[in-house]
């Protein structure tokens, strides 16, 4: 009875204890929603922009909407009116109103209450007296006092008012005060206080408009009739923060829309603002992925307590039927039978159902207690809500419980039992389903749900008003799985222990062909507990499963979103990966590296553009230190591959002395092309490009073209290549050969001095001088030619660089950059290769940064920090060899605004973000991997909706097992004292008998054990769609990876061995007092 009453105190608990908890969840989501918006915007305004401000048209305009405001049903707690008229003119003199753009205007203010929110400096209050002087109106105001400092305006003047500055001033106000706003952060001022004390000035070259208070309704009294009096008026709607807190956010977000249809049609000129609805919807929509895990969880926890109910109802039921079978021998008829089943199923079920709903708020008030949550609670404790749902879904349960132990009494089950074996009988017959086979059709109809599950693309479902859903099967999924492998060991298990126990009939120890016969003989009493402990394994090792791998989920994401510990953008690296900010953030100290990045959009470009994909440049040998990766990004470690991106041949730049003036070399060409020009690009000490113009290609004899040095080049510089720009409007250009020789430069005095003549590389082929690339690709070509110096001579004793100008241009440039290699090494994401038909080691041309760029493709990713894997896939590149082949831009293209990684030492450390942010100075945002992490861990629905579940979800279902093993333990058959009376009068020995019982619960736990950790992995698979759904409807990057909490498991594990210890003990002191001869014969007179 005892186990009666505790399954069904737990299983009631968990039907009571659901909509309590989900509630819960959506009110802390609720909470936290509300907390982040201001007072202002958590609360509602109307607002009518032109609207004459007369007692009349007001009043109108306020009855439309105190009807429409019925529609927030208890929320508004105030209604203030706030009024004030378009822009007037104004001077301390009726005739002091000078016309024109700088004229000073004024706006006439009346805001109700304002005056209990300020202090008044000098003067007081204005009254509400509205007096007239030869046909002028005279009121009194109140000014802030820092506009009136302003302005020249004090206590006691009178200010003229007219309503356009070309007329006659009708109103004369009084100025009887100066006061200062207390708060105007307040919620009284609902985010209006700047905009009514400081409105800013209508004009460049007038003085800012000096707001004038009234009292009350004398504004409306003040104003005269026509243009001057139209104005806009605001209805300021406080809203109760308690009563909002209780409250749905659908429920919410549904009366400020409704609040809007009925001003639609009541007042169709009125604005409704308020920023309740937005956050309010999307707060809906993630409450429901909240919701996910708990109810995944709840559902194989409910599974395993409900079964355990009904096993306990069962088996109280069995061992009462022996005098069950008495009762109808004597002639009791069904429903006395049932009476007297039902009268005992009262005090055993509905009592416990009964208290149910209070135990299961005692245990989420309990779960509030935890450290997790006081990052979400904020020191307000958990919310609980006690319904009547709780109580219905209680009771339901309970009247299960109470359905099935009446139907086993209706059934009549000791009815046929002879009376000479009552005493005696063993009932352990197949259960209902197996009877009539219907577990198999619960199989089939769980494999096609599960089947199902498999197939989906998207767990999400699309909903009305942009609202998602989520496919109800994935919550019940985990959970028919679970009852399905339960359905499946009890029809499995009894055959297989009967083929064992027949296996050791005739050979093998004693107490082996014992432990084996008692597993054939009763399967079923085996087969329970094994299946108790299963779901109870299951449901540990799923809620372990899904706990972890969603934590770790939000660590991989945090890092896939940022890449490294900061992700800071917009920096302008207009100097590339020589940018001097890069070695400021780096000398920070904290700061474990540094990499800059350039990001855009590129494309295949080979007479065309190809498929778009992200690109981005960083510097390998910083990012693979400080970069975030994980195994699965790639087939080889990312690490490796980012080597692979760098420099395979260091190449010492060609530096030019620092004492030169101008630079330049020898040049001829085949043809004369004045309208191509040759330039020399040079990369400074800082990182910036500079062009030297040599002039039009115009000799076909060597010629000595020199250009002066840029003044604005921080010296040193060095050479990166040799362009020659053709304007074109096709990007086709000349076909040119030219013969260059002789790079140098020339002082002040003196002969020029040669700094690169090629003569080192007369025995080799080029193996530093590359062409560009084109639309075309890389039809211009590049090498070392030898020549005589002399004319008829046959002595090709000098060497020099031969470029070859082939028809395509990139944008008119066409010519060498001087590198270690002919193309750029880049890494393809998987997707990129394959929708541009490329492989690895492939070679082509790309368009970046509006430059055509050769690359070769090194290998290929899955997925790369901060890129997008699907569409066009991503490209990433080492930016130092990309910049070479940028800053031959015509125009220096590669000062982009582009972004810096930062690696920290201790990424936590808000003080050296701060420090990073300084260093870098000017307007950016910075993104940290730490901050990210924690806030999607530690939000009120993360912490609520799956790290409390979690735990909760593994205590229950611990004590599940603990309960069912307890109640297998006091009723194993080998501890059956008849049974062992018989064995030791047949003369087994105590050891036998102790490993016997030891086994008989070893047995158990293993098989119970292993096969719920098996389920629980697999249900967390089913689960892991739900778990890969982002709030927006996207896959989450990168895909998740399943992780155990194996301290989950482990509690378990040793709670069950703990207990079967205990069990253990007192099976060996129960050994001991086991009197045969008494035991056998108080069994034979009862039989």
């Amino acid at each position: 009875m005892t186990a009666l009453v505790v399954g069904v105190l737990i299983m009631t608990s968990i039907l009571a204890g659901a909509p309590m908890y989900l509630k819960s969840i959506e009110a802390l989501g609720l909470r936290s929603a509300l907390q982040v918006l201001s007072s202002s915007n958590r609360n509602v305004q109307v607002s009518v922009d032109r609207l004459p401000l007369t007692k009349l048209s007001v009043a109108s305009a306020t009855e439309q909407v105190d009807v429409a405001l019925r529609e927030l049903g208890n929320l508004p707690v105030s209604v203030t009116q706030e009024s004030h008229t378009r822009l007037h003119y104004w001077g301390l003199k009726s005739d002091a109103i000078i016309p024109g753009p700088a004229s000073d205007s004024a706006i006439l203010q009346r805001f109700e209450g304002f005056s209990t929110h300020v202090d008044y400096v000098e003067g007081d209050a204005p009254s509400e007296l509205v007096t007239q002087e030869a046909a002028i109106t005279v009121a009194q105001v109140a000014l802030p006092a820092d506009r009136a400092e302003l302005l020249g305006v004090t206590v006691g003047d009178d200010i003229w008012i007219a309503s356009s500055a070309e007329d006659p001033p009708y109103l004369k106000l009084q100025v009887v005060g100066l006061f200062t706003p207390r708060d105007l952060q307040e919620e009284f001022w609902f985010g209006l206080g700047r905009e009514v004390m400081e409105p800013p000035s209508p004009s460049l070259v007038a003085r800012p408009p000096l707001p004038l208070f009234l009292s009350k309704d004398v504004l409306f009294d003040a104003v005269t009739g026509g243009s001057a009096a139209i104005g806009a008026h605001r209805w300021l709607v406080q809203l109760d923060f308690e009563e909002l807190q209780t409250q749905s956010p659908s429920h919410i977000a549904g009366k400020v829309d409704a609040l809007e249809h009925a001003l639609r049609r009541g007042l169709p000129e009125s604005t409704v603002i308020s920023a309740l609805g937005n956050p309010l919807r999307s707060l809906v929509r993630r409450i429901s992925f909240a919701r996910i895990p708990t109810l995944m969880m709840g559902g194989v926890l409910l599974l395993a307590a409900g079964y355990y109910s009904i096993m306990a109802a069962a088996g109280m039921v069995s061992r009462r039927r022996v005098d069950t079978a008495r009762l109808w021998g004597r002639g009791t008829g069904r429903r006395q039978m049932a009476n007297l089943f039902f009268k005992d199923s009262v005090f055993l079920v509905l009592i416990p159902a009964g208290v149910a709903p209070f135990v299961a708020g005692a245990a989420i008030t309990g779960i509030g207690w935890l450290p997790s949550y006081e990052s979400v609670l904020l020191g307000s404790g958990m919310p609980v809500f006690l319904s009547w749902h709780s109580f219905a879904w209680s009771f339901a349960g309970a009247g299960a419980i109470i359905a099935y132990m009446q139907w086993s009494v209706w059934q009549g089950g000791g009815r046929s039992i002879p009376a000479e074996k009552m005493s005696i009988f063993r009932v352990d017959g197949k259960p209902f389903l197996q009877r009539y086979y219907l577990d198999f059709l619960f199989f089939v109809f769980g494999g096609l749900v599960l089947w199902d599950l498999s197939s989906e693309t998207s767990v999400v479902t699309e909903g009305g008003n942009e609202m998602a859903g989520v496919n109800p099967l994935l919550v019940v999924g985990p959970a028919i799985f679970l009852a399905v492998a339960v359905i499946i060991s009890l029809r499995v298990l009894p055959p297989i222990a009967r083929l064992i126990s027949s296996g050791f009939a005739k050979r093998g120890p004693v107490w082996v062909h014992l432990i084996s016969s008692l597993f054939a003989r009763v399967p079923l009493t085996y087969a329970w507990p094994v299946a108790i402990l299963g779901m109870a394994a299951g449901t540990v090792m799923f809620s372990a499963t899904i706990a972890a791998t969603l934590e770790q989920s939000s660590v991989d994401q945090s890092g896939y979103e940022v890449g490294t510990d900061l992700r800071i953008f917009p920096v302008d690296l207009s100097q590339g990966p020589l940018t001097g900010v890069l070695n400021s953030v780096r000398s920070v100290e904290g700061v474990r590296g540094v990499s800059s990045g350039l990001r855009t959009v590129g494309a295949i470009r080979l007479g065309g553009e190809g498929m778009p994909f992200d690109f981005i440049a960083i510097e390998p040998e910083y990012f693979e230190d400080i970069g975030v990766f994980r195994n699965d990004y790639s087939s080889v470690p990312i690490r490796n591959l980012l080597n692979d991106l760098e420099y395979s041949v260091p190449l010492s730049p060609l530096l030019v002395s620092e004492s030169a003036k101008r630079i330049g070399f020898r040049m001829r060409s085949d043809v004369i092309a004045t309208d191509i020009r040759a330039s020399m690009r040079l990369l400074d000490a800082k990182g910036f490009s500079h062009s030297v113009d040599l002039g039009p290609v115009t000799s076909l004899e060597w010629q000595i073209r020199m250009g002066e040095l840029p003044s604005t080049a921080i010296l040193p510089v060095q050479v990166l290549g040799l362009t020659f720009f053709e304007l074109t409007p096709n990007e086709i250009g000349t076909p040119v050969v030219i013969q260059i020789d002789d790079l140098m430069f020339d002082l002040d005095d003196g002969p020029p001095v040669v700094f690169e003549s090629f003569d080192d590389e007369k025995e080799r082929d080029n193996k530093k001088w590359y062409p560009l690339a084109s639309a075309a690709g890389v039809d211009t070509s590049s090498a070392i030619f030898h020549y005589s110096p002399g004319t008829g001579e046959t002595d090709l004793s000098e060497s020099g660089l031969l470029i070859n100008l082939g028809t395509g241009t990139d944008r008119g440039v066409r010519g060498v950059v001087r590198a270690s290699s002919g193309t750029v090494p880049v890494l393809f994401s998987q997707t990129a290769l394959e929708s541009n038909d490329l492989v690895a080691g492939s070679e082509t041309v790309i368009n970046v940064f509006n430059r055509s760029v050769p690359v070769r493709v090194v290998n290929a990713v899955e997925y790369f920090p901060t890129l997008e894997p699907d569409d066009g896939g991503f490209v990433v590149a080492d930016i130092k060899q990309l910049w070479k082949h940028l800053a031959l831009s015509s125009a220096n293209s590669a000062g982009v605004s582009a972004e810096i990684f930062v690696g920290l030492v201790d990424s936590s450390d808000s003080n050296l973000i701060d420090s990073v942010s300084s260093e870098i100075g000017g307007l950016h945002s910075v993104s940290s991997r730490e901050e990210i992490r924690r806030m999607s861990v530690v939000t009120p629905l993360a912490v609520a909706g799956w790290q409390g579940a979690s735990i909760a979800t593994g205590l229950i279902a611990t004590l599940i097992a603990l309960m069912g093993f307890l109640t297998f333990g006091s009723m194993r058959p080998a501890v059956d004292e008849f049974n062992l009376a018989v064995l030791k009068a047949l003369g087994m020995s105590k050891p036998s008998f102790i490993l016997i019982t030891l086994l008989e619960q070893l047995l158990v736990l293993i098989f119970g054990v292993m096969a719920g950790v098996a389920c629980g992995f697999f249900m967390a698979r089913i689960a892991v769609d739900a778990a890969s759904q982002t709030d927006m409807k996207v896959n989450a990057l990168p895909p998740i990876v399943f992780s155990t909490d194996w301290v989950y498991l482990g509690g378990f594990v040793f709670a069950l061995v703990l207990l079967s210890t205990v069990i253990f003990i007192w099976d060996v002191f129960f050994l001991k007092r086991i009197s045969v001869v008494e035991t056998i014969r108080i069994s034979g007179q009862s039989g």
